[in-house]
């Protein structure tokens, strides 16, 4: 392919999500200290988007996890592989932004993508994937990596 015809990563990123209607969500539950959104794929697999502060202050800590049987506990460790990933993304970054608006103190988010078993390399994938997730998504924000393969976001 030419220069002119050849697809790049960061145009297919920036295409990630647009137009996805994300699945409808409500918030499970609510407290000072925390807030735990949940909402269900087509496929019938559950999610929770957890948001945590761990201390007074502006910074939260975000995650989310599936499960696939409601008899089981959920986990960031699931593969899922329905083929849902860009309506769950859409929906997860559709919660992070309700959460954002409903929480004008809240200054910073921070997360870290799972590792799928022992591949380290599945972690960096997916903050990669995130980070250009939200670059597209959040423009605004400031988003650097931070220790410990934390993903920053600065509101």
């Amino acid at each position: 392919l030419n220069g002119n015809k050849m697809i790049k990563l960061r145009d297919i990123l920036k295409e990630i999500g647009e137009g996805v209607t994300p699945y409808k969500w409500g918030i499970d539950r609510e407290s000072e200290f925390e807030v735990q959104y949940g909402f269900d794929t087509d496929s019938n697999i559950e999610y929770q988007v957890n948001f945590e502060s761990f201390a007074e202050g502006d910074t939260w800590d975000v995650s989310f996890a599936a499960r696939e049987d409601r008899t089981t506990k959920f986990s960031t460790n699931v593969i899922t592989n329905k083929g849902e990933v860009y309506k769950v993304m859409s929906t997860v970054f559709d919660i992070i932004k309700d959460f954002v608006e409903e929480h004008k103190e809240v200054f910073q988010l921070k997360f870290n993508a799972a590792q799928t078993g022992d591949d380290a390399s599945t972690k960096s994938k997916r903050n990669k994937l995130y980070m250009a997730y939200l670059k597209n998504h959040m423009p605004k924000a400031k988003i650097y990596s931070g220790e410990q393969d934390d993903v920053i976001i600065q509101l």
